[in-house]
């Protein structure tokens, strides 16, 4: 009788372990990074990452399937569960580790572009009609970040021309370079 019991306590701890990989890591995450001043503090949400925690959860969590939250503009957080985005050859990957890119996927179909180094983590998160991002408010590797919506960019660029959006999030669909303005080639990331 007790070992149906245990079995029985061992299978519920089993069943919940399996959905774990649904569990995000807004812990990572922390309102209240350096502030911007002016009228970019109505177009921004500053936050602060644990960096620390970032590499652990992309070095455990990330391959098991756990998913990586990232904070959005308005308030609160929507969660990814990231895939090698194969945009960095094996020999490169091998050459410098702590550059990664990511594909990252949600519950509720957005896609997201994840790239993460030593200047920090960038994400461009494609939300229905509209993207949003995720970046350092400085690109020293610090701990400062801010998210906003692309076209609330603190930094709005007349010749920014995006040559992926609507690009499917596996990367099938190719840029022609014949179209592609000779000053941007050569450019690689996701943000």
């Amino acid at each position: 009788m007790k070992f149906h019991m245990y079995a029985k306590r061992w299978l519920c701890i089993a069943m919940a372990s399996a959905a774990m990989p649904a569990f995000a890591h807004p812990s990572l995450w922390q309102d209240g990074g350096a502030a911007p001043a002016g009228e970019q503090a109505t177009q921004l949400r500053s936050i602060r990452l644990d960096t620390t925690a970032l590499r652990q959860f992309l070095d455990t969590g990330a391959r098991k399937g756990e998913a990586l939250s990232l904070p959005r503009p308005d308030g609160g957080f929507d969660a990814f569960v990231l895939s090698d985005s194969g945009t960095l050859p094996a020999e490169l990957a091998k050459k410098f580790p702590e550059i990664r890119s990511y594909v990252g996927r949600s519950a509720d179909g957005r896609a997201a572009r994840i790239d993460v180094s030593s200047l920090g983590l960038q994400a461009m998160v494609f939300d229905h009609g509209e993207a949003w991002v995720v970046q350092p408010t400085v690109f020293d590797g610090g701990n400062d970040y801010q998210t906003f919506v692309r076209s609330a960019s603190p930094v709005p660029r007349a010749d920014f021309r995006c040559a992926v959006h609507d690009a499917p999030a596996d990367g099938s669909r190719t840029v022609d370079p014949a179209a592609t303005p000779a000053g941007l080639r050569g450019a690689t990331g996701a943000v």
